[in-house]
This record gives structure tokens, sequence and C-alpha cells, in this order.
């Protein structure tokens, strides 16, 4: 008698863990929601505010506002206070949601059309489409209810009219690209901070800067 209710007791027991394995996995698939900004930075403020992400802890003097190799995290009101700031234009606002794992996408800019030409493996007269402007592609994966794990790949293209790029024959302007990949641990009210990394071209020095942020709940 006791060996079936030991028995039953252990069939319960591993029902009880499934659920709750079950219950875990149904919570690790819930939506994220994602707030992506890419702003236009004068290179002062990029200074001002610390969000030189190649710069950080790479100086003897002044004490790093994070740790070497990791970019900074703003709480809301620093986000708000940085938009609110002289100098600062906002190219893109997005808030989207995803899910965990699922990679979610925005391109703030457009398409050009160049002559690729055979070493592309098309024809001289076909045009390839090329995108150009800024691609911010974000993975989140929860490690926790309060924390997870970001990564971010970031590609800056641009026409570069100063230059030429010749497809078989025929000369058009070049197209310059920037990419960056970097893979970050957050709260869920942190928002991850990318700026001095890729430049813009023109006589005044200014940056993109990229501001990746996660939330639960309704939206960002």
């Amino acid at each position: 008698m006791r060996t079936a209710l030991d028995q039953l007791r252990q069939e319960r027991q591993g029902i009880e863990d499934r659920l709750e394995a079950l219950l875990t996995a149904l919570e690790l698939v819930e939506l994220i929601h994602l707030r992506v900004l890419v702003l236009d930075v004068q290179h002062e403020l990029i200074e001002e505010r610390h969000l030189d992400f190649l710069s950080l802890g790479s100086t003897g003097s002044g004490e790093p506002k994070v740790r070497a190799g990791a970019p900074p995290c703003l709480r809301p009101s620093e986000v708000q206070s940085l938009l609110d700031s002289p100098g600062v234009r906002v190219l893109a606002d997005v808030s989207l949601a995803t899910t965990n794992g699922s990679p979610a996408i925005v391109h703030s800019g457009g398409t050009y059309p160049v002559k690729a030409g055979l070493q592309y493996g098309y024809s001289p007269e076909e045009a390839k489409t090329m995108t150009v402007g800024s691609r911010v592609e974000a993975v989140a994966r929860l490690l926790s209810p309060d924390r997870l794990l970001l990564q971010i790949a970031i590609q800056r293209s641009e026409i570069d009219a100063a230059s030429e790029a010749t497809a078989d024959v025929e000369a058009g302007p070049a197209l310059t690209q920037q990419r960056i990949n970097t893979l970050v641990e957050l709260s869920f009210d942190e928002t991850i901070a990318l700026g001095g990394l890729v430049s813009v071209q023109g006589n005044e020095k200014r940056h993109r800067v990229f501001l990746v942020g996660a939330s639960r709940g309704n939206g960002p």
C-alpha cells in the first residue's frame, strides 16, 4: 500500500515539475517591447554625455562612467534629457514588439539604385538596389524576469559623392558602410546608448547615436 502511495506521490511530483517547466517556457516567449532611436548628434555632445563607446575607459585620466568596453546604460530621465538637448535631431523613434530570441529590425533611410556590373553577377545594364541609411537589428533573450541579453547589429550606409565606384565601364557614386556588433546585458528600465561609432560626412562633425531599450507590459 505504501509503495503504491509513494508511486502516486512521485507521479504527482513529476506532473508538477513538468507543469512548472511548461509555465516557465511560456513565460520566456512572452512579448518584449523594444524602443529604437536613431539620433544625429553634434560631436561635442558625444563627449559631454560620455556616449563615445570607443573611448570609454581608454584614457588614463578621469573615472570612466562605465566599465571599459561596455556601452553606457541610460535611465529614462537621462534619455529624455538627451532628446531635449540642443544639437540633437531624432531621425527615427520606433517602438515594436518581438518575442524572446526573435530579431527585430529597424531601418531609417531608403534605397539607391547602382549599376552593379558583372563583378556582382549582374549584366552591365542591370541595376542593384542598395540600402542606405541606418539599420538596427536587435535580438533580445530573457535571462530572468528583470534582465535580458541584447544582441545589437548596426549598419550605416551612405552615398559618397566625393568618390567613384566603377562597374564595368560606368562610374558612379561610391557607397560607404560602417558596421557594429555588440552584446549587452541590461535591465528592463535601462537604455543602451551606442555613440561615437558612426560618423557622418560633411563639414560639421556629427555622429549617429543609437539608443535601444526594452520593457514589458503595454509598450516601452
